[in-house]
């Protein structure tokens, strides 16, 4: 994929932010593995972003919160992860920040549900387990950067 996407002058942009800002200027005419909910999200003050899901398969993604183990007041951070998980914190989430509320009593576009209803058996959810963070060791990232950008040409 990315000896092909090379071959088209793709360019590589390292967060979601990036790639909208080059979409809605017109400097990148597509961004391929945006994250959806910012995307949805800013198309909704921008004219000059579309957006759509792939008809083969779109994966999903579960936001995940840690707290240390050197938090300074672990009592108040885990009273922060029970408020975002209750039913008022996951619908304020997806009603003021446009994610994706994951508890089926939260109604909305914005939803678990409602997503999984528009992309049925296209939707792949990407477990949360070691693959998901591997891009993180800083060895991991270097090699996967030096390989796209040797596959586009870039240097």
């Amino acid at each position: 994929m990315a000896a092909g996407l090379g071959r088209v002058d793709a360019r590589y942009a390292t967060t979601t932010a990036a790639m909208l800002r080059h979409v809605a200027s017109g400097s990148m005419t597509i961004a391929y593995n945006v994250l959806g909910a910012y995307t949805v999200s800013q198309a909704r003050k921008d004219a000059g972003i579309g957006w759509a899901f792939l008809s083969d398969y779109t994966l999903a993604l579960l936001r995940i919160q840690l707290i240390s183990q050197r938090a300074s007041h672990p009592n108040a951070a885990r009273l922060w992860v029970d408020y975002t998980l209750s039913r008022r914190g996951q619908a304020l989430m997806a009603q003021r920040a446009g994610l994706y509320a994951v508890r089926g009593d939260v109604g909305g576009d914005i939803t678990a549900v409602h997503l999984a209803a528009q992309l049925g058996a296209g939707m792949r959810p990407i477990p949360n387990d070691a693959d998901l963070t591997r891009h993180l060791d800083i060895a991991e990232y270097r090699a996967f950067v030096m390989r796209w950008r040797t596959a586009t040409g870039q240097r």
